[in-house]
């Protein structure tokens, strides 16, 4: 999935609700949404792939299943959880919004800015404080236990318990919406909340408004400087004692349309 900027990649994701809740207007879920199953043309964001889809019953919920559908890097942490202790899983229109923010937060740490171009591989030792690609490796090893340690991660990181993840230079702007994407989940999850689609919308679309106002003009890395940028997005590794707690809340809470 291609994008030629930012402002481009926040609107193909604000396509992506808007096209997810026209969907589940129709009782039906994606059952299978990751980069590979989304595609940007002319600008804008589109579904494919309805090999897992699902149906919706009157209570906005699919049917109970002992086995789920999906990639486990992008799976909600609820789902996970069902997976791991062998519960019947029911998916729902939240789940895929809470999918939908964990897509968009890996477009910001494995790339350098648009066109593909990847970041570099952290070290093993900075690896083991990278979220992202941690919930990539469980991926490779599909047990109980491993889906088990994903949705603690996700959780975790969710709920404010991580450090923040390793956003490349060229995506600092997006920071305030994923944090207040964040947050939303957060809120959501310790409450017993449903997310809606509008309240994702309102997000992006302040997000939107937010990176548009500050005229962001970041030039997008270049594949000959790609191998010279591991200096300058190497993280440096937090102190594993210190046990603080961040905010994901944003300073500037988005305004409703």
């Amino acid at each position: 999935m291609h994008f030629n900027d930012i402002p481009e990649l926040i609107g193909v994701f604000c396509d992506l609700v808007i096209a997810h809740k026209a969907m589940v207007g129709r009782h039906v879920l994606h059952g299978d949404l990751s980069p590979n199953n989304i595609i940007i043309y002319k600008g804008k964001g589109y579904f494919i792939d309805f090999d897992h889809a699902k149906f919706l019953n009157d209570d906005g919920k699919a049917d109970a299943s002992p086995r789920s559908t999906g990639t486990i890097p992008y799976i909600s942490f609820h789902v996970l959880c069902l997976m791991g202790d062998g519960h019947l899983v029911q998916h729902t229109p939240c789940n895929d919004l809470e999918l939908l923010f964990y897509i968009l937060l890996e477009f910001t740490v494995m790339y350098l800015g648009p066109k593909g171009i990847l970041a570099p591989q952290p070290s093993e030792e900075a690896l083991q404080w990278d979220a992202i690609r941690r919930w990539g490796l469980t991926y490779k090893s599909i047990t109980h236990d491993g889906l088990m340690t994903s949705s603690m991660w996700k959780r975790e990181f969710i709920r404010g318990l991580t450090d923040l993840p390793l956003i490349t230079p060229y995506f600092l702007p997006c920071q305030p919406l994923l944090d207040e994407w964040c947050q939303t989940i957060s809120s959501a999850s310790t409450q017993s909340m449903t997310l809606s689609h509008d309240q994702i919308c309102d997000i992006l679309t302040w997000g939107l408004d937010m990176v548009s106002k500050q005229d962001v003009n970041i030039p997008p890395p270049t594949s000959e400087s790609a191998s010279q940028s591991a200096a300058t997005v190497a993280p440096s590794l937090p102190d594993p004692s210190l046990a603080v707690r961040r905010s994901c809340h944003s300073k500037q809470a988005p305004v409703k349309r």
